[in-house]
C-alpha cells in the first residue's frame, strides 16, 4: 500500500497587550516621585506623569508586558494511504424476441445490428448476456408446430465481462420463428440471474419485442384478447398473456431485478408493454417506432444503467469518512456532500461503503476521458 505525506498548515495567532505602568514607592516616603527630563529638580507626582520612577529607559518595569518567546512550530503531518475502490458494474440480460414478425416487418437485422453496436461500445461498463425466444436449446432454428411457443430456457450467451464478440457470433446464425412466449421466458431469466447473486452486481433484464406476450394455452380462445389476425378460436396460444406476464415481472422486481421493456413498432400494444415496464420498476416502455430508432433506444436504455458508482473495498467501512479523498489522474475530486451531488463526489449510504461521482466527473467516466481513478485515506476530505 503506497503512502504519501501531506502537510497541514498551522496559523499562529499572537495576542498583543498594552503596557500598563505602575509606580513603585520612593525609598524615602510614600510619595511616588521622579525627575523630569529638564533636570530642574522639580518634584513631579508620578501618578500624574504616568511613568515609572528610577527605571532606566531601556529596561522594562516590573509590571510591563513582555512578549513570550515563540517556540519553533513543527507542521502537523498526516499519513495518507492508498486504498482500493471498484466500479459498480451492472449485469444486463438481453431477452430478444425472434418471432416470425420480427423478420416479416424488417426489424430482425436492425435489432441485431443495434445489439452488436451497444455491447461493443459498453462491453466493460456493463456485463451483457443474451437470451432468445422462442428457443430450441442448442439450435439456431426452430421447426415444427410444437416449437413455435418454446420459451427461452437459459441464455445462449451467459452474463460475463467482454461478451460483445460472443453475442455477435451467437446471433449471427439465428433465424426467426414462432410466437411470443414472454412469460415463461422471463421466469427462466429470473432463475438464471438468481444464480449470479454472489457477484453483487445490480441486475437488469432488457426485453426486446415487436409484439405482446402470448403462448398460453390455458386461456380461452373464445373470450380472450387476441394478438393475431389469424384469430384465437382454433389456437388459444394467440391469446394475450398479459396477466401472467405482469405477475412474473412483479416477482422479479421483488427479487431485486429491474425489467426494461423495449417495443419495436408496437404502438398497438403500448398499454400492455407500459404495464409490464411499470411492474419491472422502470416506469414506461421504450418505443422504437421504426428501424432508425432501434439503435438509439438501445443506447438510451444501456446508458441509463451504466453507473458512476464505486464500492469501497478497503479500508474498513468504519474508517473515518472525513479522511477520504479521491483523485482523477492524480487531481483531487472535491467532495460534494451537502445533500445533492452536483459536481464532485458524495456518499451513497450511511455506512460509507459506496460513493458516487457526479457532474463533470461522471461525464469523464462515461466518456473515458479519465484513465486512472484512485483513492486515499488519512488526510481531511477536500470539499467544494
Amino acid at each position: 500500500m503506497g503512502t504519501s505525506m501531506r502537510v497541514l498548515g498551522w496559523t499562529t495567532l499572537l495576542l498583543a497587550g498594552l503596557a500598563a505602568g505602575c509606580s513603585p514607592s520612593d525609598s524615602e516616603g510614600n510619595t511616588d516621585v521622579r525627575r523630569d527630563d529638564g533636570g530642574t529638580g522639580e518634584v513631579v507626582d508620578d501618578d500624574a506623569a504616568g511613568g515609572d520612577a528610577d527605571v532606566p529607559a531601556d529596561e522594562p518595569g516590573a509590571d510591563d508586558w513582555v512578549a513570550p518567546e515563540i517556540p519553533d512550530i513543527t507542521p502537523e503531518v498526516c499519513d495518507e494511504a492508498d486504498f482500493d475502490i471498484a466500479r459498480v458494474i451492472p449485469d444486463m440480460l438481453i431477452v430478444l424476441d425472434r418471432s416470425n414478425s420480427m423478420f416479416d416487418d424488417g426489424y430482425w437485422n436492425p435489432a441485431r445490428d443495434a445489439i452488436y453496436a451497444v455491447t461493443s461500445a459498453m462491453d466493460f461498463e456493463i456485463w451483457f448476456g443474451l437470451m432468445i425466444f422462442p428457443n430450441v436449446t442448442g439450435s439456431a432454428i426452430c421447426s415444427g408446430l410444437s416449437n413455435q411457443c418454446e420459451p427461452g430456457h437459459e441464455p445462449i450467451v451467459p452474463v460475463l465481462e467482454g461478451n460483445a464478440i460472443a453475442i455477435m457470433d451467437s446471433l449471427g446464425s439465428m433465424v426467426t420463428c414462432g410466437g411470443t412466449p414472454i412469460a415463461v421466458t422471463l421466469q427462466n431469466a429470473r432463475a438464471y440471474l438468481d444464480t449470479l447473486a454472489a457477484d453483487g452486481h445490480p441486475k437488469f433484464v432488457l426485453l426486446v419485442t415487436d409484439g405482446a406476450p402470448n403462448c398460453n394455452d390455458a386461456l380461452d380462445g373464445a373470450t380472450c384478447t387476441c394478438t393475431s389476425p389469424m384469430g384465437c378460436i382454433l389456437n388459444s396460444g394467440n391469446c394475450l398473456d398479459d396477466a401472467r406476464t405482469i405477475s412474473i415481472i412483479d416477482d422479479m422486481r421483488l427479487a431485486g431485478l429491474q425489467v426494461f421493456v423495449m417495443g419495436i413498432g408496437t404502438s398497438a400494444w403500448m398499454g400492455t408493454l407500459d404495464a409490464m415496464a411499470a411492474a419491472g420498476g422502470t416506469g414506461m416502455a421504450f418505443l422504437a417506432e421504426d428501424t432508425a430508432a432501434i439503435r438509439t433506444t438501445f443506447e438510451e436504455i444501456a446508458g441509463s444503467v451504466a453507473t458512476c458508482e464505486f464500492d469501497m473495498q478497503s479500508p474498513d467501512p468504519s474508517a473515518d469518512p472525513n479522511l477520504v479523498n479521491f483523485y482523477f489522474d492524480d487531481v483531487v475530486v472535491p467532495g460534494d456532500t451537502d445533500g445533492t451531488c452536483d459536481n464532485g463526489w458524495s456518499w451513497m449510504d450511511a455506512d460509507h461503503t459506496r460513493v458516487q461521482f457526479c457532474g463533470d466527473y461522471c461525464n469523464a467516466i462515461m466518456t473515458h476521458t479519465v484513465t486512472d481513478i484512485s483513492a486515499t485515506w488519512g488526510c481531511p476530505t477536500i470539499l467544494r
